[in-house]
């Protein structure tokens, strides 16, 4: 077993499925004991020093348009017509939508999609031209 230590982030990722370890919800989680236990065993993680992507703003239609060529729109527009109405206001109003935005986040989790995904969904939202 080996982790890596992402300093720029402080994030601590198990090499074998880069799983995330920390920082963690609760200091009881498994993978986070297991993690700890494998340093006090006299190991070190690997240290990086890797910022963050940049995720700019993107428009409506950009995202809009990712969303359609990922084949996700459908399960987009039924989740914010399963939330409140404020969540469908956001989404239809909006110019502008912003990666870490909270609306975003819960659609993501609606759809159970991974971070990972969400980025890639983001990139490609932010390298659509209009």
């Amino acid at each position: 077993m080996s982790y890596t230590h992402n300093i720029a982030t402080g994030e601590v990722i198990r090499d074998s499925d880069q799983y995330q370890v920390a920082p963690c919800q609760s200091v009881n989680d498994p993978d986070y004991v297991a993690y700890i236990a494998w340093v006090n065993a006299g190991n070190a993680p690997a240290v990086v020093d890797i910022a963050p992507p940049a995720f700019e703003p993107v428009s409506r239609a950009q995202l809009r348009l990712a969303l359609d060529a990922a084949g996700l729109t459908a399960g987009v527009e039924a989740a914010i017509a399963a939330g409140p109405a404020a969540l469908r206001i956001m989404w239809e109003d909006s110019q502008t939508f912003h990666r870490h935005h909270p609306m975003v986040i819960g659609v993501q989790q609606a759809l159970g999609k991974s971070d990972a995904e969400l980025d890639a969904l983001w990139q490609a939202a932010m390298g659509v031209q209009l």
